[in-house]
């Protein structure tokens, strides 16, 4: 409203006022918002939780929130840098900033980056997957997406062992976070520029890596509550599926 964010409630009633350049969804009782100076924590009714002074904030999780500060060593520079670090429900640091990047908490897990590599630390800051990584997603059900130096990617588990090995872009050209023991995955079916045809189908995975609903998706969404929105063929209708692939309903 006026470019500015707030917050409704489920009735669409607003319940903090549009006053914000940017705001973000709630968690763990708190939400980033830009005041235009800074990013910071409002509570669920609204009030400062964490005066916006970062320059960047993410989603607070499992009581750590990660934050950019700018980089005492290059504040007088032409060229001024920020380092991630992660701070505590009252704002208080806990985790030095020290990284190039930084995402939120999952699982007792963080992706972190240390000089253009991924890793991830535990709640106190140490390495629990060294910073080795080309690519590394949040975890979700206990396992995360990531893709090493050589080009193999896969599934880790929070002691970084690698649970389910793929070559991508050999076949697999994409694939998602697990939900409810479900990951979607995206493979190729024709050759690059053929007319009319998706280039990708969207199937699902288990756990074991083994592929249990066929790739035959143009569009699939994840699993939630036992049920996953996808779309078949060319039709813009959308059907559910259970997770057994058998599809329950379909769009009229």
């Amino acid at each position: 409203m006026n470019d500015k964010w707030g917050y409704i409630d489920t009735s669409g009633r607003f319940i903090i006022k549009p006053q914000y350049v940017w705001a973000d969804s709630f968690s763990d009782g708190r939400a980033t918002v830009d005041d235009g100076d800074g990013q910071g924590y409002i509570d669920t009714t609204g009030k400062v939780a964490i005066e916006p002074r970062f320059k960047s904030a993410r989603r607070l999780a499992e009581g750590l929130a990660p934050v950019a500060l700018l980089d005492p060593k290059t504040a007088n520079t032409d060229d001024p840098s920020w380092l991630w670090g992660y701070i505590g429900t009252t704002g208080a640091m806990v985790i030095e900033p020290q990284f190039e990047d930084a995402n939120p908490f999952s699982d007792g897990r963080a992706a972190v980056m240390v000089n253009h590599r991924w890793g991830y630390i535990d709640t106190a800051g140490a390495f629990m997957v060294k910073p080795e990584l080309d690519h590394a997603e949040d975890f979700s059900d206990g396992l995360a997406y990531v893709v090493q130096a050589d080009g193999y990617s896969g599934y880790i588990d929070t002691s970084g062992r690698l649970l389910i090995t793929m070559k991508l872009g050999a076949e697999v050209q994409e694939a998602r976070p697990f939900s409810e023991g479900r990951a979607v995955i995206g493979l190729l079916t024709t050759q690059p520029g053929e007319a009319n045809v998706p280039p990708l189908l969207y199937g699902y995975m288990d756990k074991s890596g083994k592929i249990i609903i066929k790739p035959q998706f143009p569009l699939a969404e994840d699993f939630l509550y036992g049920l996953a929105r996808v779309r078949l063929g060319a039709t813009p209708k959308y059907s559910y599926i259970d997770a057994s692939g058998r599809i329950v309903w379909t769009d009229k």
